[in-house]
């Protein structure tokens, strides 16, 4: 049986974060009633050793054109992208920021300003 995802245990999560850049977006993203947003807390709340980590490659297959995706964690370089997409992501290496071409970037913060309805989660 899974634990019920509440922002209580996601708090408490938080705790042991030491990135104030990620304490910050966790408590911005907690005040949202969305479902969406708060299980992107929960995975921001993660500890660093299972935070989601994404090839281009794998990006690559997962979406289409003009898609607007969000990865709470990091994107790797391996791989290409080779259709335009908007990428909302914590981090992203030097590769594969020099590798994503057209594609444009955001932080998570400003896509939660945003707040299009078809974002797809990337986890």
């Amino acid at each position: 049986m899974t634990k019920k995802l509440t922002k209580t245990r996601i708090e408490k999560k938080a705790k042991f974060k030491t990135n104030p850049e990620m304490i910050e977006l966790i408590r911005e993203l907690k005040k949202q009633k969305s479902g969406f947003w708060t299980a992107v807390t929960n995975q921001l709340s993660m500890p660093k050793t299972r935070l989601v980590e994404i090839n281009l490659d794998r990006l690559n297959k997962l979406t289409k054109a003009k898609d607007i995706v969000l990865v709470p964690g990091k994107v790797l370089g391996k791989g290409t992208l080779d259709h335009e997409i908007t990428l909302a992501c914590f981090k992203i290496s030097a590769d594969a920021r020099q590798k994503i071409g057209k594609t444009k970037l955001v932080k998570i913060k400003d896509l939660l300003k945003e707040k299009p309805s078809n974002i797809k989660l990337i986890i």
